[in-house]
């Protein structure tokens, strides 16, 4: 006797909604970045363009829907509980940036589309989708349908929803990282169009930036929190979700950790691939940091653990930025031919830069979350 719920949950509903929505943006974002000149130009001759990679994102998008409904108007598949679990390695696969799978004949690119065309093409089938996804009260795990991959095998509707998104958010980082390359290429390229090799060095354009970034989260960090007395920093929102203590306690451990993964990536040998391996990885991180609707789960070592005092917790994130601030204005290493790789593979390899840019980015996902939490508490900061 079946004891699981075929029902998606509400909770389920929401997570749904949230990435299919995030994932749509991101995507109509990134095309609309690439210059006209740019659209169809390879990063190199083997691998595709941004265009040739969204007209296989939305010719996916219309095989995935496919799919999808035929799940849902297939009869309710008595061993879909088989299906239970199956997410968990299908996100695995689909989050994997070194794993390069070739897509199948229906899916390989072949039309001139333009970037309006595609963006429009595929907001009508995700708009559709969205629809379903937020009215439907039919069991969607019962309905069950395979996958093209045989190694991936049955997915449930539910699990056919959260595709749409996973294979999408994989091509949002492909776009990321052609953008990234074509624009070092650009760079590289001399007015005698000769190939100069990529800048290992942090630029002063990329400091001043870096800097000025560090100085703005610090200021709007602390214009929010100082001030405040003991009962706005412990009270937690109706969510029961993290306090601003424990915020502002995250935010200072993940600046420490931050920082010694940049000097742990220093402590390197430099990585002669960094310029191909860290390609779009910057641009991901600054797509993804301020969509609060992309929820995270913080790591062991850098979730709160109530062992400071508001002072305590702003003295020491005045310590880890001014640390940070005096490295970053000082260093004058090749930050950028020393690599680490993120804990998520969604973000695949960073360069000790770009480490040091993240720290700023986190930083500003987390005032966003202060601001929520501000309002959503009734709690009047002092600016």
């Amino acid at each position: 006797m079946s004891v699981s719920n075929p029902q998606m949950t509400q909770e389920e509903r929401t997570k749904a909604l949230e990435r299919l929505e995030s994932s749509s943006r991101e995507f109509t974002s990134l095309i609309r970045s690439f210059a006209q000149e740019d659209w169809k130009r390879r990063p190199s001759p083997d691998r595709w363009s941004a265009a040739e990679t969204a007209e296989h994102v939305l010719l996916a998008e219309i095989a995935v829907n496919g799919a999808f409904q035929g799940a849902l108007k297939a009869e309710p598949d008595p061993d879909w509980e088989e299906t239970l679990g199956r997410l968990d390695f299908v996100s695995k696969v689909m989050s994997d940036r070194g794993r390069k799978d070739q897509a199948p004949d229906r899916l390989q690119p072949r039309r001139d589309y333009s970037a309006d065309q595609i963006i429009e093409r595929f907001q009508r089938i995700r708009q559709r989708t969205l629809e379903l996804a937020r009215t439907t009260q039919l069991p969607l795990k019962r309905h069950t349908r395979s996958h093209f991959a045989p190694e991936i095998g049955k997915l449930n509707a539910y699990q056919w929803l959260i595709y749409f998104a996973l294979h999408n958010e994989r091509h949002n980082l492909q776009l990321a990282q052609i953008a990234e390359e074509l624009a070092h290429d650009g760079k590289r390229t001399s007015n005698a169009g000769a190939q100069e090799p990529a800048d290992p060095f942090m630029s002063e354009e990329e400091r001043s930036e870096l800097l000025a970034l560090l100085d703005r989260t610090e200021h709007e960090f602390l214009g929010m929190v100082e001030g405040l007395d003991a009962e706005a920093w412990s009270r937690r929102p109706q969510t029961d979700g993290w306090c601003l203590s424990d915020v502002s306690e995250h935010l200072v451990r993940s600046e420490e950790k931050l920082f010694e993964t940049a000097m742990k990536a220093l402590a390197k040998p430099a990585d002669p691939d960094w310029a191909t391996s860290t390609a779009g990885s910057l641009k991901l991180v600054r797509s993804v940091m301020p969509d609060r609707s992309r929820k995270a789960q913080a790591g062991q070592s850098i979730s709160p653990r109530g062992e400071w005092s508001p002072d305590e917790l702003l003295q020491r994130f005045r310590q880890a930025r001014e640390r940070t601030r005096r490295f970053v204005q000082q260093a004058r290493e090749p930050l950028k031919q020393h690599t680490h790789p993120h804990a998520f593979s969604f973000f695949g390899t960073l360069n000790a830069y770009q480490w040091l840019a993240y720290i700023p980015l986190h930083n500003l996902r987390h005032n966003l979350q202060i601001e929520e939490l501000l309002q959503s508490s009734g709690i009047r900061s002092q600016r």
